[in-house]
């Protein structure tokens, strides 16, 4: 029998969420900075099942995944889940298998939905963060984000930011109260941005997003050269995750001196109609 748990019980299973990402995302959940949907079979042992919201990534973890075990949260995915996520806008997804009983693959449990795999990189920035050149931008000018950024009328492109909050965190509100972030302009206009994700009391992730228009100037450097030191600052840990074939931002994290922890297969897939 699955029963669907309060995520503040997640603590209850750590020893099945080990990993310097996952306890990153587990240790914000459990601040109530990310939100999450918390679900467990025992029979005996455990089967965990952990939908992260803010990344929209499925985790799968403890020993108990029997072919029952599976076949019941196959039927959970399919009869709640997957409705649910359409829903909200989260039909595109991942899946990570933290338990040897999935290893290969976590395929079977979405049915018929097709599973491609993604080799995604994580990072951590023990020191200061190195020294960042000033982006090729004219009238450049960098911004903490606030309630007073985010409600400016006089500020261009400020709708992405509010966006990538909104999809990470809770809410906004959570954002202004536990959060920090900061913003590139040119002249009013926001042209990328960095936003804390997964925030507990010693660790946080980044988002950080540039303009199409503003790639390959050295504002997304710039920017997370800043955001870290900030990081720093408050006593927190910088952490970086990025997939292996997004060059660019594997580009930026080695530049600002992010050190690699480790290297996993994600599962990608989309919820159809």
């Amino acid at each position: 029998m699955i029963d669907e748990l309060p995520p503040g019980r997640l603590g209850e299973f750590a020893a099945d969420f080990r990993g310097a990402q996952i306890e990153m995302v587990t240790a914000s959940v459990l601040a109530a900075n990310t939100a999450a949907r918390l679900w467990a079979a025992s029979a005996p042992g455990v089967a965990v099942l952990l939908w992260d919201k803010g990344n929209n990534v499925f985790y799968f973890a403890g020993q108990a995944w029997t072919t029952d075990t599976q076949a019941a949260f196959a039927d959970l995915i399919r009869a709640r889940i997957r409705g649910q996520a359409r829903a909200e806008g989260r039909s595109h997804f991942s899946a990570r298998a933290l338990t040897p009983a999935l290893s290969e693959s976590p395929a079977a449990l979405f049915g018929d939905i097709p599973l491609h795999p993604l080799q995604k990189r994580f990072y951590r920035l023990d020191g200061e963060p190195a020294p960042a050149p000033s982006p090729q931008v004219g009238a450049l000018s960098f911004a903490p984000i606030d309630a007073a950024l985010l409600a400016d009328p006089a500020l261009e492109n400020v709708g992405p930011v509010r966006a990538e909050i909104r999809w990470m965190w809770p809410s906004e509100a959570r954002f202004l109260e536990r959060g920090l972030g900061c913003v590139a302009l040119d002249g009013p206009r926001v042209i990328g941005w960095c936003t804390a994700e997964y925030v507990s009391g010693a660790q946080c992730g980044i988002g950080i997003a540039t303009d199409p228009a503003y790639e390959r100037r050295g504002v997304a450097t710039a920017l997370a050269h800043r955001f870290a030191a900030d990081c720093r600052r408050r006593g927190l840990t910088p952490h970086w995750e990025c997939a292996v074939r997004n060059a660019a931002s594997v580009r930026v994290a080695e530049k600002v001196g992010f050190t690699l922890l480790d290297e996993a297969t994600v599962w990608a897939g989309e919820f159809p109609a």
